[in-house]
């Protein structure tokens, strides 16, 4: 039987890196905001984008980059385990 201090490493691990993976999501969705209050999207409002797609093209990305990062996350800490660990842990716990 595995150690409990594996589990418990790996799950303070997952959530670090979970909340590492969250910035760019945060960033992109208050980059449109600050864009608008500094004027920089006068270019991009003047024609015909809606402001839901205007925030897509910032947030669509982030999300996408969030979810590959989450991935990623995952794939490195079983990877850490299976060079680490005699008994790894199975990439299906992460």
């Amino acid at each position: 039987m595995q150690d409990n201090r594996a589990f418990m490493f790996t799950a303070t691990a997952a959530a670090i890196g979970a909340l590492i993976c969250v910035i760019p999501l945060l960033t992109a969705a208050m980059k449109p905001r600050s864009e608008e209050k500094d004027h920089y999207t006068e270019h991009v409002s003047s024609r015909a984008v809606g402001r839901a797609r205007y925030m897509a093209g910032y947030v669509g990305p982030a999300f996408a980059a969030s979810v590959i990062f989450q991935l990623a996350t995952a794939y490195g800490l079983y990877l850490a385990g299976a060079a680490v660990l005699t008994e790894p842990i199975s990439f299906g716990l992460l």
